[in-house]
């Protein structure tokens, strides 16, 4: 069964349809604690680190740790990050999320990667 890393995991929406899809949760990164606890009410097992990506227990070997799986063995890095600045002037600090979701694939090393995010205007 392939694994998926989540990144922004949110309430688990996206994550969830990956496993409708075949896809097996290996490990996820949260901030919002509501959504961490929506998440585990309904998958319990589930291995959800409730910090922002920045933080050191969000590092990427920890969360292959998680996943019981080593560099290259992931097989898709998934997540929901918040909405990015839609102007250049705006692009600063706000844009930092989404410039890590684009690192993390490089780090684990995954088949594939998968980032949505709302369209704002």
């Amino acid at each position: 069964m392939p694994k998926v890393i989540s990144l922004f995991s949110g309430a688990g929406g996206l994550d969830y349809g990956l496993e409708a899809a075949g896809f097996q949760f290996g490990a996820g990164v949260e901030i919002d604690l509501d959504s961490v606890l929506t998440l585990l009410e309904s998958r319990p097992n589930w291995r959800v680190v409730p910090h922002s990506i920045f933080a050191p227990e969000a590092e990427t070997q920890k969360l292959l740790e998680l996943a019981e799986v080593k560099k290259g063995d992931i097989d898709l890095v998934a997540g929901g990050p918040p909405c990015q600045p839609s102007r250049s002037q705006d692009i600063g600090l706000a844009a930092m999320p989404g410039v890590c979701a684009i690192r993390a694939p490089t780090r684990s090393a995954p088949l594939c990667a998968l980032f949505a995010s709302p369209f704002q205007r």
